[in-house]
């Protein structure tokens, strides 16, 4: 199955290089397109030097546009799956593995979406973050 990965980024300099390399080499399968939004370091450059499709927008439009465009990507050239992983690292693509072959596993399955809030772990974050995971997490009607 044609896979891609969207990776949105803006001012990821100090962080992409090494998400690109962990991809390469935990998931060589796959297709990786970056959607770069308007950065101003040397974002592009580490992209274009790893050998990996970059999209940049014309300016700075936001991380949901930056989704879109690699989505609207993915349905141009036919992809079978689409992976979104961030370009800071916070994404493990050994963790999108997974994901990924459980759904060629699972044919029917439309979308899945990995949560790292499913096991106890030491992870913090923002309060302004917390209030709006409880209050996604109270909108939600599929609690898998």
């Amino acid at each position: 199955m044609k896979t891609l990965i969207v990776m949105p980024a803006h001012n990821e300099e100090q962080n992409i290089g090494e998400v690109i390399d962990k991809i390469n080499k935990d998931i060589p399968e796959v297709d990786l397109l970056v959607v770069n939004d308007a950065s101003i370091d040397k974002t592009e450059e580490i992209v274009r030097k790893k050998g990996i499709r970059c999209i940049n927008l014309p300016f700075n439009l936001g991380y949901s546009i930056a989704v879109q465009t690699g989505i609207k990507y993915a349905n141009e050239y036919k992809y079978d799956y689409v992976i979104q992983m961030d370009a800071d690292g916070q994404h493990i693509p050994k963790e999108a593995k997974k994901l990924l072959e459980y759904m060629c596993k699972n044919p029917k399955t439309d979308i899945i979406i990995g949560s790292r809030f499913l096991a106890n772990t030491n992870y913090k974050h923002s309060t302004m973050r917390k209030i709006g995971t409880k209050i996604l997490s109270r909108i939600n009607i599929f609690n898998l």
